[in-house]
């Protein structure tokens, strides 16, 4: 078949146009849908790792003697991923730990451990917390 006049082999301008229109609309929304699952998966390693951080420090509890709990106690250590005390703009983590005397023979120890907002930089009150109770052994 002979191209003559009349026939047309191509796209016209306007085609590619919106061709190209399409594809950057689909493109925009998988670029949407990826920034937005690598947040949700950093906030959900962010407090796998708070609660991490707060059963090393809990287990640590449980390897002390029952009248040397109270040296436990801390106010707003800031923390890195591994539990190292750092500088507070080093830190992605606070971490708060309360001994609460709760009976004559029995100890609370809450371990808090906030998480820094990836996006504003601050903690904004996204926390994790672990809680158990340690009772003193005495003899009959």
């Amino acid at each position: 078949m002979a191209c003559g006049r009349g026939s047309r082999s191509g796209l016209t301008i306007l085609e590619v146009v919106i061709a190209l229109s399409i594809f950057m609309v689909g493109s925009a929304g998988i670029c949407a849908l990826i920034v937005q699952s690598k947040r949700l998966s950093d906030t959900a390693r962010d407090h796998y790792v708070a609660v991490n951080l707060a059963k090393n420090r809990m287990e640590r509890a449980r390897n002390m003697q029952y009248d040397t709990l109270p040296f436990l106690v801390e106010s707003n250590q800031y923390i890195d991923v591994s539990g190292a005390v750092v500088q507070p703009v080093e830190a992605m983590f606070k971490r708060k730990t309360d001994v609460l005397l709760t009976g004559s023979n029995l100890t609370e120890v809450v371990i808090t451990v906030e998480i820094r907002d990836r996006g504003t930089w601050v903690f904004s009150g996204s926390k994790e917390v672990v809680r158990t109770y340690f009772a003193e052994y005495q003899s009959p």
